[in-house]
C-alpha cells in the first residue's frame, strides 16, 4: 500500500512531514483524508481523540489502525464498538507489546518448558513527570491491561494504591495495582519520574520464573537446577550472566538495523494488519479481546480520575 497523504491539525507541521517523506498530500482535517477514498487510516493523535475519528473512518468504509488506546471512556467506546461492528471495514488497535521479540519469547520459553503463569509483574516507568498519576495511566495503562490479560487471561477485581505526584504537580509519582485474572494474578507498578524509564515483566510459574526487560529486549530464564542452595545461587548468577551476553551481542548487531531500535513490535504489528487487509483474513488483534481490555483500563483511569482507588 502507498501512503497518499498526511494529516494534523497545524498545517505547516503535517506539510513538513509530507516534504520530508514524499507524501503527495498534506491535510488539516479527517474530512479531507475521507474524502481522497483511502483504504485504511492510522489514527495516531491524542487518546481522548482516538474514538471519534475511528468512527467517523469506519463509518466511510475504511479499514483503521489505532494507537492505544482504543478510547478513554466508556462512551467512547461503547460509540467505538458499535461502529466496529457495524462496518465491513476492520478495526485493529495499537496492542504493539504483544508483538515485541522479548514478549514473543517470553511466551515461547514458557511454552517449551510447558509451563503457565500464574503471576505476573508489570513495571512501567516513565518520564517526565506530568499530568498526574491519571495522566500516566491514561498513556500506559493500557499496555498493562492487555498483556496481563493476553497470559492471565479475563481481567477481574482490583485494588489501587497511588503516592501523588510532589506539590508542584510534577514531581515522582507511583501507582500500584492488583488485579484478580481469569487463571492468576497480577501486578502493576507504573512509576512517574524515573529517568531513564524502564519497563519489566516477570512471569511465575511453578518451577521457573521468566524475566523480561521491553527496553533491552532481553529474556533470562531462571529454574530450579537441583544443586545444593549455595551452589545453586553461583549457578543462577552464572547462568543469569550468560544469557544477559548473549542479549548483548543480539542488541549490539541491532545497532547496525537501525530501523529495529524503536518499537519493533509496532513495525510488525502494522505489517501483520497490512496483510490481513490484503488477504481479507482476521486483524492481529482479536477485537473483542481488545476491547475486554479496555472497558478495564478505562474503569481503572476513571476511579483515578474521580480520586479513588
Amino acid at each position: 500500500m502507498d501512503l497518499i497523504a498526511v494529516c494534523d491539525v497545524d498545517y505547516d507541521r503535517a506539510d513538513a512531514f509530507a516534504s520530508q517523506h514524499a507524501v503527495p498530500i498534506a491535510c488539516t482535517s479527517i474530512e479531507e483524508i475521507l474524502d481522497l477514498r483511502p483504504d485504511v487510516v492510522h489514527v495516531l493523535t491524542p487518546p481522548a481523540s482516538h474514538a471519534d475519528l475511528a468512527v467517523a473512518c469506519l463509518d466511510a468504509g475504511c479499514h483503521v489502525y489505532v494507537e492505544k488506546p482504543l478510547a478513554t471512556t466508556s462512551l467512547e467506546l461503547q460509540k467505538l464498538v458499535r461502529a466496529a461492528k457495524a462496518s465491513r471495514a476492520t478495526l485493529c488497535p495499537g496492542h504493539n507489546r504483544l508483538f515485541d521479540p522479548p514478549v514473543t519469547n517470553a511466551a515461547r520459553v514458557l511454552q517449551k518448558h510447558g509451563a503457565k503463569a500464574f503471576a505476573i509483574e508489570l513495571r512501567l516507568a516513565t518520564w517526565p513527570p506530568k499530568d498526574g498519576v491519571a495522566g500516566h495511566w491514561e498513556d500506559l495503562g493500557i499496555h498493562a491491561a492487555y498483556l496481563l490479560q493476553a497470559f492471565l487471561g479475563e481481567l477481574g477485581e482490583w485494588r489501587a494504591v497511588s503516592s501523588p505526584n510532589g506539590s508542584n504537580g510534577t514531581g515522582p509519582a507511583a501507582l500500584g495495582i492488583g488485579v484478580r485474572c481469569a487463571i492468576g494474578f497480577g501486578s502493576i507498578l507504573l512509576t512517574i519520574g524515573t529517568n531513564p524509564p524502564r519497563s519489566t515483566m516477570a512471569f511465575h510459574a511453578a518451577k521457573l520464573s521468566v524475566a523480561v526487560d521491553l527496553n533491552v529486549q532481553s529474556v533470562v530464564l531462571w529454574k530450579p537446577s537441583g544443586l545444593p542452595k549455595p551452589v545453586e545461587r553461583a549457578v543462577w548468577g552464572l547462568r543469569e550472566g550468560l544469557q544477559h551476553w548473549g542479549w548483548v551481542a543480539r542488541n549490539g548487531a541491532q545497532i547496525l538495523r537501525p530501523s529495529q531500535l524503536h518499537y519493533p513490535g509496532v513495525g510488525e504489528l502494522v505489517r501483520r494488519y497490512h496483510t490481513s487487509i490484503a488477504g481479507g483474513s482476521p486483524p492481529p488483534i482479536d477485537l473483542d479481546e481488545a476491547i475486554h481490555a479496555t472497558e478495564w483500563y478505562v474503569q481503572v483511569l476513571a476511579a483515578l480520575r474521580n480520586g479513588g482507588q
